[in-house]
Parts: C-alpha cells; sequence; structure tokens
C-alpha cells in the first residue's frame, strides 16, 4: 500500500524521505527556484560535479524533456535526488500561431505534449526511485514555477501520474510525499487527489483498494 501525502513546506528538509525530486532544467544546471534551493543544501560544488561526472558526453549534459537522472544527495538529509525536468509551458500563441484555426490546433498540440511530458516526469521519478531501493519520494510542483505550466493543471497531471504509477508500476515505493511552497499548491493538489483517487481506486472493474490519501477536512 502506497501513502500519499501532502505538506506545505521546504524539499530540502525531509529526513525521512530516501528521493526528493529536483525541477531540475534540461542541462542540469544550477538553477533558482526549488533546483537552486536542492543544489545549495547539497551543495553546488559537488553536486555539479557528480552531475558532469555521470551523465557528461561529448556534447555536454543534457536531459531529455520528462525523463530524469538521479545522484547522490550529499550534504542534504537523503539518499539521492532525482532530477526531473519538467516541460515549459506554451502559454501565449506568436502572431503566426493566430493565423487561423490550424495555428491554434498547433498551440494546442504543443499543450498535449507538455501534458504529456509533465506526467512522464512524475511517473519516470518514481520509477527511477523504485529501480535504486527507495521506499518514500518526496516532489515539489514541478514546472509551475519559472516554466509557466498553470498550477491546477499541474496538479492534475501530477495526481493522475503519481496514483497510476505507484498502483500499476512501482508497488514498493511506500510513501510519496508532495511538498507544496504555498497554501494554494496544496489545496489544488489536495482536490486533485481527491478526484485521482476515485477514477484510479473504484474504477469500472471494482480494483482492489491499493492508497492511502490524505483527504482534506
Amino acid at each position: 500500500m502506497t501513502k500519499l501525502e501532502i505538506v506545505q513546506g521546504d524539499i530540502t528538509q525531509q529526513p525521512d524521505i530516501d528521493a526528493i525530486v529536483n525541477a531540475a532544467n534540461d542541462l542540469l544546471e544550477p538553477g533558482g527556484g526549488v533546483c537552486g534551493a536542492i543544489y545549495r543544501a547539497a551543495g553546488v560544488d559537488q553536486l555539479d560535479r557528480a552531475i558532469k561526472y555521470l551523465y557528461e558526453d561529448d556534447d555536454g549534459v543534457s536531459c531529455l524533456t520528462g525523463q530524469c537522472v538521479h545522484t547522490p544527495a550529499f550534504d542534504l538529509p537523503n539518499r539521492f535526488v532525482i532530477h526531473a525536468v519538467g516541460p515549459i509551458w506554451p502559454a501565449t500563441p506568436t502572431a503566426y500561431d493566430r493565423l487561423d484555426d490550424v495555428r491554434q490546433l498547433g498551440m494546442q498540440q504543443r499543450r498535449e505534449t507538455a501534458q504529456r511530458q509533465l506526467a512522464s516526469a512524475y511517473s519516470q521519478s518514481l520509477i527511477l526511485a523504485d529501480v535504486l531501493g527507495c521506499k518514500s519520494v518526496a516532489f515539489p510542483a514541478i514546472s509551475t514555477g519559472i516554466y509557466g505550466y498553470p498550477p491546477e493543471q499541474a496538479a492534475e497531471v501530477a495526481a493522475e501520474a503519481v496514483t497510476k504509477t505507484v498502483i500499476e508500476t512501482t508497488p514498493g515505493i511506500e510513501l510519496v510525499r508532495f511538498v507544496c511552497f504555498d497554501q494554494n499548491t496544496e489545496e489544488l493538489l489536495r482536490s486533485a487527489l481527491v478526484v485521482s483517487a476515485v477514477e484510479v481506486l473504484f474504477p469500472s472493474d471494482n480494483t482492489d483498494e491499493q492508497l492511502t490519501l490524505p483527504f482534506p477536512t
């Protein structure tokens, strides 16, 4: 049985969690927001050296959007940092996109791609954590900072991706914790997880319950 938790706090201060997830950029460089905080807490120099040692090739260091890699957690109170690259939300159509309905369809397709990539960032992180032998994982709200993914939609994607993955693919993960920066993100995730739990736990074929959720009061 996997337990899902939602807390408001600092993802670098989760000492009971095996692996924390970094909202990484595709070059796996120190950044702002969650990424910058994780690098500083782990130790910028040693984390940067580990990234280059493990993942640098002739073309430099990179990670595809929707995918993830891992490093030791170094000075953080965890075993691993999983660096997951979320999508940049295609927020505003360009002048070219506004020409006709076909161009608008192009924007819709890009948004659907971003949705699939965000779901993949969550699911692939859980799968990697499971491979690493982790029993617990903590996530930030991936892509909702400077990458501009709308928080309500991001919460829905995260809730569905995580609930499906822990039931279908990673039952060995015992605890998934969402660490929210603010109250609004926390409330959005709670609502999204309730909806996702109903859809995943009580499908038409009466799948046995395998998930425990912190339902809002």
